[in-house]
């Protein structure tokens, strides 16, 4: 860790907050991590898990690096490299990336509508690539019943991050906005600027144009722990935005925007999710754009029309070449880590929600059509699968209010898969081979229901089960075995869960508020082998206890508290015994306590935690991992409407390491310091 880069940053806040801590007397407003349910809000269903909603406030506080780090108070996230905007990873109540599938068929994660998972094709990232400072809402949705609504078997739930609008600058109000933030952080060095220009023509017209930058240098791991072999350089990666929205007549509204990033990095691993002696090192390029086209149509005084029909585009062209020879070892490396691998998703929906009464019964109807076409090419024979997959869906999901706090939710999706100009490796020794095209028809349903039992407690429950299907990557199986690729089938997913949430006022004293939930669930996963290696498991059985609470006052102490405990198993096709899963998160709490003051300060601590894990034979020692956070919003003088950002990660310089897989530790004590500033 570089003393110049800290002593620049500790003057640099000590000759801020002087100027800060003038400021006159406001009450500051918190914008933490919210846990919902039903229809209200975030657009949970009821019955099932509350959907956690992060907003910009609580990304720009925490100051995070990428849409995994922004993610770290929600229960049952678990995250890996989460300060590493190229090459982190999100994992969902067990499901998600891991050493050598950065994305998992069981989990969804989108920017916009758009999906930029890249898979197996380019191991570096787990579909989050897109820079935090453009975001201005992360969605958690737990469980296939709450993710109905998105995709087929979505055993984890989905990851839904949605960008600002120019009208979130303007007040939507008519004239010129200008957004500067600036920021830097200790470990590699590092840097980022983002800026926005939000313009708004009249009521109806918003437009917004942001272009970010951030870079980081090598990093540095905890104390006592290095990387296995050639870490990252790190990147410096830019980013751009641009987005408009016009509104017309009675709720007509269109959206555009487009998104492009990219990086290029040297002394590069193929497989950045796991530093293995086996894979190549060299150079890797990424260019990605996504587009979004969305029309929605809410008129007043009709309540059975809220509408949004959505085109959304993901393109991304990557590429990788090792080094001739092994820059360490001198020995000549496999060219099957080399080529383009590109990857285009197309995405069309159409979607409305409906609210009406039958009899005693209000209805809140959310039905919709989707077609989903990805391509992923790889012209160059690698160990990367290529060919189409294209998807229909259609589904509904009914909430029906029966009076006497009763709710209960049926929901029904069924979606048709078709792959075709597949093409993969096969046979000894392994040559590319064109596959012949096949077709599913997945068909999921689920009931939940919830029940108020005064005070402000409720009870939910939901049972889903359903079909999920397998990926490009995941098309075919066994074909190191056998010489003859096997067309992968369908995986059965069947979800139990229940829990008690409460939300109330005035509960310790005047002022104050309490909400929480607490949740118990069981997801048990049939031919689960999509999700490599594979064809090695016939069955998943993941069970959890998840627990979400905040905590505020008028005096303005607050706290909040995420726990996950967890039990992961596999029954391996060859023994057909129950084992630890092989990338079974650790059972973790993430703990923060805080005070916000009057005059727009904001100290917090928090506590990252998890217990030490035995998973078949391979140990993951536990950690306590401390954070401090420091954030100002300056009422009046020279920074009058700028916010300032200070915190220390990992304070005591801990080295640790997160499963499930991956060998990578976590980074050590890095000081960061942000301030932005609308004009």
């Amino acid at each position: 860790m570089k003393t110049r880069a800290i002593f620049m940053l500790t003057l640099f806040t000590a000759a801020s907050l002087p100027l800060a801590l003038a400021a006159q007397q406001t009450q500051t407003q918190l914008d933490e991590v919210r846990v919902s349910g039903g229809t209200g809000g975030s657009g949970g269903v009821a019955g099932g898990s509350p959907v956690a909603s992060v907003g910009e406030g609580q990304i720009a506080r925490q100051q995070s690096g990428s849409i995994a780090a922004a993610l770290r108070d929600v229960a049952g996230v678990t995250l890996q490299r989460g300060d590493s905007l190229v090459n982190s990873s999100i994992t969902l109540r067990g499901f998600g990336g891991n050493s050598v599938m950065p994305g998992n068929p069981n989990l969804q994660i989108t920017v916009d509508g758009a999906s930029t998972n890249a898979g197996q094709n380019y191991r570096n990232s787990g579909n989050g690539i897109v820079d935090p400072a453009l975001i201005k809402r992360i969605n958690v949705y737990k469980g296939p019943l709450n993710a109905l609504q998105f995709g087929s078997g979505l055993a984890g739930g989905a990851v839904r991050a949605e960008t600002i609008n120019g009208a979130d600058l303007t007040g939507d109000q008519a004239g010129f906005r200008f957004r500067q933030m600036l920021g830097a952080h200790s470990n590699g060095s590092g840097w980022v600027t983002s800026s926005t220009i939000a313009w708004q023509a009249s009521e109806n017209v918003d437009t917004l144009f942001n272009y970010t930058r951030r870079a980081t240098g090598g990093q540095e791991a905890g104390r006592g722990m290095t990387v296995p072999i050639t870490p990252v350089n790190g990147y410096n990666l830019p980013a751009y935005l641009f987005k408009t929205r016009v509104r017309f007549g009675d709720g007509h509204a269109l959206t555009f925007s487009v998104n492009r990033s990219s990086d290029i990095d040297n002394d590069a691993s193929f497989g950045d999710t796991s530093y293995s002696a086996g894979f190549a090192i060299g150079q890797r390029t990424r260019a990605g754009t996504t587009g979004a086209l969305a029309y929605t149509w809410n008129p007043s005084g009709n309540d059975l029309i809220d509408l949004e029909l959505k085109y959304a585009v993901s393109k991304q062209e990557m590429s990788f070449r090792a080094y001739q020879p092994h820059p360490t070892t001198g020995a000549p490396q496999t060219p099957a880590f080399d080529g383009p691998f590109n990857y285009d998703t197309k995405t069309l929906t159409l979607s409305n929600t409906a609210r009406f009464q039958t009899g005693a019964v209000s209805h809140t109807l959310r039905a919709g059509l989707s077609w989903n076409r990805e391509e992923r090419d790889t012209p160059r024979a690698s160990l990367a699968a290529a060919g189409v997959d294209t998807r229909v869906g259609i589904y509904a999901l009914n909430e029906m209010d029966f009076g006497n706090d009763l709710t209960v939710t049926a929901g029904v999706r069924v979606e048709r898969q078709k792959f075709s100009n597949l093409r993969i490796l096969s046979g000894r020794p392994a040559t590319l081979v064109n596959l012949p095209n096949y077709q599913h028809t997945a068909k999921t349903v689920g009931l939940g229901i919830e029940k108020g039992f005064g005070n402000g407690v409720t009870g939910f429950a939901s049972y889903t089960v359903g079909d999920g299907l397998p990926t490009v990557d995941s098309a075919f199986y066994n074909w190191a075995d056998t010489g003859l690729p096997i067309p992968s089938e369908m995986r059965r997913v069947r979800t139990i869960e229940a829990g008690l949430k409460y939300a109330g006022t005035n509960v310790f004293g005047t002022g104050d508020t309490l909400s929480g939930s607490f949740t118990v669930y069981q997801t048990n996963t049939r031919r689960p082998h999509q999700s490599f290696p594979a064809g090695a498991n016939g069955a998943l059985k993941f069970r959890g206890i998840e627990l979400q609470a905040a905590y505020s006052n008028a005096a303005g102490f607050y706290g909040r508290v995420a726990a996950a405990l967890v039990d992961n198993q596999q029954r391996p096709i060859a023994s057909g015994v129950w084992e630890d899963y092989t990338y079974t998160p650790q059972s973790n709490v993430a703990l923060t306590l805080g005070k916000a003051w009057n005059n727009g300060l904001d100290v917090s601590w928090t506590l990252n935690a998890a217990k030490g894990l035995d998973v078949n034979g391979t140990r993951y020692a536990g950690f306590g991992v401390h954070n401090i956070a420091v954030n100002y919003a300056v009422q009046s003088g020279a920074l009058a409407g700028a916010t300032i950002n200070f915190g220390i990660d990992n304070i005591f310089d801990k080295g640790y390491g997160i499963s499930p897989g991956g060998n990578i530790p976590e980074l050590g004590r890095n000081f960061k310091l942000t301030i932005s500033k609308t004009f």
